[in-house]
């Protein structure tokens, strides 16, 4: 399905999907989390390839590792301010 009801359905399914993940994933240590829920969005998303699936496996846990090392430096420079 394509056009706005599309991506709409896209989007909630994401957003299911990751709810699912942090509720699974609580009982982990904190220092385990962010691998294991970023491992487990991306292996359930594979179960809805039509509308969620967009590049492999570990070039998606790269980009996340990344993303989150720049929430990390942004967060840390912030924290400078206060």
């Amino acid at each position: 399905m394509g056009g706005l009801r599309g991506a709409i359905e896209s989007d909630v399914l994401r957003y299911y999907l990751a709810i699912l993940v942090y509720m699974d994933t609580l009982k982990i240590p904190i220092e385990q989390r962010f691998e294991k829920r970023i491992s487990q969005w991306y292996d359930l998303t594979t179960r809805y390839k039509r509308q969620l699936f967009k590049m492999e496996k570990e070039e998606y846990l790269t980009y996340k590792r990344q993303d989150q090392e720049s929430q990390l430096i942004l967060q840390e420079a912030l924290n400078r301010l206060k």
